[in-house]
């Protein structure tokens, strides 16, 4: 089962809206996908004449402005690791095509998140994951996977992001206008 994924700039918006109820409602670790390319998987199977009659797709692109996808780490009861790879049934699906089916896996122990089973070219923080494997991961470190760079946060270094300057809060809303009471 898939991790839960959040759009940063709705994130953003609910630390503003809840305050010190953020941390509360979301006290996890996070992955963010950070600008730069995305390649969303295909819905369909198409056929080699399909493609050969296709134009050439456009680069991969980030959402408009500064937004990201937000990787909750949460494990369910009994779930000993969350995998990061390409294949459709990984937690954390990251579809790159230099990526592995299953590029790494991530455990906890102790409330620390540490880096399982590697394969293919993943790299932290620009060294091949192969020699970081059973490492802690750190506030900050960036999992590399083909072009997609995945940042980790802890719960309270993801709320500093959040609440970073140069995050706009939502405009006031006007009060509810009260009826009149009835004499």
């Amino acid at each position: 089962m898939a991790v839960p994924v959040y759009m940063l700039s709705v994130l953003q918006q609910q630390a503003l809206v809840l305050g010190s109820g953020f941390a509360r409602a979301f006290p996890d670790s996070w992955l963010v996908w950070e600008r730069g390319p995305r390649r969303w998987a295909r819905a369909r199977p198409v056929s080699d004449d399909e493609v050969a009659r296709r134009p050439a797709p456009a680069p991969p692109t980030a959402p408009a402005g500064e937004d990201a996808m937000c990787f909750q780490l949460r494990l369910e009861p009994g779930q000993p690791e969350l995998v990061v790879g390409r294949a459709a049934g990984n937690h954390v699906l990251v579809n790159d095509p230099v990526d592995a089916t299953e590029s790494c896996s991530l455990q906890q122990r102790g409330g620390r998140w540490y880096l399982g089973a590697v394969q293919g070219e993943a790299r932290l923080n620009q060294r091949p994951l192969d020699l970081a494997a059973g490492a802690p991961l750190e506030n900050g470190d960036v999992l590399s996977f083909g072009e997609v760079r995945l940042t980790y946060h802890d719960g309270p270094s993801f709320q500093a992001r959040l609440l970073a300057p140069g995050v706009t809060p939502l405009p006031a809303r006007p009060p509810h206008p009260r009826p009149e009471p009835e004499v």
